[in-house]
């Protein structure tokens, strides 16, 4: 259109996918002084020149140029790196640029979905655990009210009531100074600030709140009894 036949591009060698052929390679000796000498030395280097690496662009390079084209007053065509988008100079042809991009497009949907899966993963891995918690304070709490009922009640009243008592109450009630959650270790443990002991020193240590009273437990004191 200007008359030249010629496209400026414009910061072509910081364009995607532009790779210049070595042309020449070089290297120059460089002086060495005293004074350049001795700080070598004292730095554990040495200079010995400078290799020169000239690339060159063959002539008659087909090349695909994908970018901003402009004009300006002069009435020069310039390709540029546009404000948005891509910017590729290659030596590949438009279908084998669209074909490149199309294979990293597919890996990016392939990367999301697995991100997707994992995150998806992730937050019912919480759920369940969540879910779990909350089944297992719940059942923490039962045994802990079939207890106390164990023991508020009498030796006349637990035998009446033998039938409509749960498997745990019963053996609460028959052992009445055992851990409230294992059933099996006696309670020596205090929590403070609450005070209260119903459980083995080795069940406490994985509670964060008192059983009885849902305070959380700052302290746990272990007890001997003589």
């Amino acid at each position: 259109d200007d008359g030249s036949d010629r496209v400026h591009v414009v910061g072509a060698r910081g364009a995607t996918g532009f790779a210049l052929p070595v042309g020449s390679e070089a290297f120059e000796e460089s002086g060495r002084s005293l004074v350049r000498g001795t700080l070598d030395y004292l730095q554990g280097l040495k200079m010995l020149g400078v290799k020169r690496i000239e690339r060159v662009l063959p002539v008659g390079t087909s090349l695909t140029v994908v970018g901003e084209a402009a004009k300006d007053d002069v009435g020069t065509i310039r390709i540029q790196r546009p404000h948005k988008g891509p910017f590729y100079v290659s030596p590949k042809t438009i279908d084998q640029l669209i074909a490149n991009l199309g294979k990293w497009a597919r890996w990016y949907k392939y990367a999301s979905m697995g991100l997707t899966v994992f995150g998806a993963y992730l937050i019912a891995k919480h759920a369940i655990r969540f879910i779990l918690e909350r089944r297992r304070r719940s059942e923490l709490q039962r045994r802990v009210l079939a207890a106390a009922a164990a023991k508020k009640s009498g030796p006349n009243n637990d035998v009446e009531k033998a039938d409509s008592l749960s498997d745990v109450a019963k053996r609460d009630h028959l052992m009445p100074d055992l851990c409230v959650i294992c059933l099996e270790q006696e309670y020596n443990a205090v929590f403070v600030p609450c005070g209260h002991m119903c459980c083995c020193t080795a069940c406490s240590s994985h509670l964060t709140n008192c059983p009885l009273c849902r305070r959380q437990i700052e302290k746990v004191v272990k007890t001997f009894r003589h």
